[in-house]
């Protein structure tokens, strides 16, 4: 018998503050720490914790501030 998977809402998407932003950002420079590993901790993808530290890299806090994830 096969299972079926059904899907009963809609899942909105999560928007971070730059204070969230930058902790999981902060995280990734800890000794031990992975860009992968935080962002699977918080539930979000690499990719786009990749973005916020360049981000932060090029621009500092402010540019992570107008972001819209």
């Amino acid at each position: 018998m096969e299972k079926i998977e059904v899907i009963t809402g809609v899942r909105r998407r999560r928007r971070y503050s730059a204070q969230e932003k930058a902790f999981m950002v902060a995280e990734c420079e800890r000794p031990g720490m992975s860009v992968s590993l935080v962002a699977r901790r918080h539930g979000i993808s690499a990719s786009l914790l990749f973005r916020w530290k360049k981000l932060m890299k090029d621009g500092g806090m402010s540019a992570i501030e107008s972001g819209d994830e």
